[in-house]
């Protein structure tokens, strides 16, 4: 289970949108294919598989009425996202969806032609257009390439933004993940069952509800889960995990922190916190590392206990250049942890 670091930045990050190519977000490269861009919706969405040296999932989210959207970044130089919008019929409808798209970001779709795609059309199993059109003017001029597909319930969008100058050098590549195109049925995050989580011991902390947002609540069997939540607007960023049990010891715990990041995990640091062993009566074990690269570093705190049914972990993360402003906060909350059962509740 590997920390959702990509949904919990576009929560956060709301100067990221469909155009912007500078502002890429926290790097959440994938080694191997992306088989599929997400999982955080329910019902039939868009779906295929991407290749690239790297891939960096920049923004998700999904409206009140059903509308979502899943954005990467590919080779820093590729924009990417799977969109499910309200249903609309016929070419024109379309071109007024990819117009409206892109004055929300601020910029003119040019040179708009649409065409059948009758190769996604039988691969997807319902009508569906190749719409081309170009953004921007001189060095930020840009060629976006969109798959829109029609059906009785929503309509699909497979998007591609990519500047003008490198168009040449995507255009197969961006052909070919149109071929991996299709429409399935995803199942979204098990649902989250509050006296499922209590049926074993977790962390808490007395903070007062107007002081933090839930931002992600997931849960994956009946020990594991996850609780994200913003302080701050969104500057600190803490989660409530729970896991499988871990074997004591410092690399043993370590060995887990580093499998939840791969590759993306730098500076780690891991030791055993006397003074938390005491206080909670569990080993316990203090994390500390960074993810990420040059202004988006974000420093990262854990704090691990290990039971006998479970492994907790209380993570902190925010930017590494603001660390020191919430280090004494951060502390602070550490050193109020409690671990509580069922039948208790902290603050």
């Amino acid at each position: 289970m590997k920390k959702l670091m990509a949904l919990i930045l576009a929560v956060t990050m709301l100067a990221v949108t469909t155009f912007a190519m500078a502002d890429a977000g926290t790097e959440t490269s994938f080694n191997e294919d992306v088989e599929n861009p997400y999982t955080e919706f329910d019902g039939l969405n868009i779906s295929g598989e991407l290749t690239g040296d790297s891939i960096e999932m920049t923004l998700v989210y999904q409206e009140d009425n059903g509308e979502n959207f899943a954005e990467y970044f590919v080779n820093d130089m590729v924009v990417v996202s799977y969109e499910r919008h309200l249903p609309t019929s016929g070419t024109d409808a379309a071109l007024d969806v990819v117009r409206a798209m892109a004055e929300e970001q601020g910029v003119t779709a040019d040179d708009l032609t649409i065409n059948d795609a009758p190769d996604v059309s039988a691969q997807l199993t319902y009508p569906a257009y190749r719409i081309e059109y170009t953004t921007g003017e001189n060095e930020d001029k840009c060629k976006a390439v969109d798959i829109y597909v029609e059906t009785q319930d929503w309509a699909y969008i497979f998007h591609t933004l990519t500047p003008i100058d490198s168009f040449d050098d995507y255009s197969a590549l961006i052909d070919e993940w149109i071929g991996t195109l299709r429409l399935e049925e995803i199942g979204g995050p098990a649902s989250y069952d509050a006296d499922a989580v209590n049926a074993y011991p977790h962390f808490e902390m007395p903070l007062s509800g107007d002081q933090v947002e839930l931002i992600d609540a997931e849960q994956y069997s009946d020990i594991e889960y996850d609780e994200y939540y913003a302080y701050d607007g969104g500057q600190v960023v803490f989660a409530y995990e729970r896991y499988q049990p871990c074997e004591d010891g410092e690399e043993a715990v370590k060995a887990f922190v580093a499998d939840l990041y791969s590759d993306e995990l730098t500076d780690l640091n891991v030791s055993q916190d006397d003074d938390l062993t005491a206080r909670l009566s569990y080993p316990t074990y203090r994390a500390e590392y960074t993810t990420g690269a040059n202004e988006d570093t974000t420093q990262n705190v854990d704090i691990i206990a290990l039971l006998d049914n479970c492994m907790l972990n209380f993570h902190v993360e925010t930017n590494a250049d603001m660390y020191s402003d919430y280090q004494q906060l951060i502390e602070g909350w550490i050193a109020t942890l409690e671990i509580v059962d069922a039948t208790e509740s902290v603050g």
